[in-house]
């Protein structure tokens, strides 16, 4: 059968309402807590090592990569650029 196509028909304009979908709340009581204090001292359990600047580099990517919020980021950022600062 050599059946052909017609020309495409132009699209429809139609605006989109957002969705909001709906749902049942999950049974059970709803609790969360944050505990903000210092950390606990002590020594640290690995020895300092100097790290190159290309090591920061990978470590930032990955971080983004993996979503990290860029406030705990750039934390890390600073923590391995002072390492690799080091003499």
């Amino acid at each position: 059968m050599d059946e052909k196509l017609g020309a495409a028909s132009p699209r429809l304009l139609v605006a989109h309402p957002p969705l909001q979908v709906r749902g049942a709340q999950g049974e059970g009581d709803i609790k969360s807590s944050e505990i903000v204090g210092p950390g606990r001292p002590g020594t640290a359990q690995v020895p300092i090592q100097r790290v190159t600047a290309a090591q920061v580099v990978r470590i930032d990517r990955a971080l983004e990569r993996a979503h990290v919020p860029i406030q705990y980021r750039m934390m890390v950022h600073n923590y391995f650029t002072r390492l690799a600062e080091m003499k």
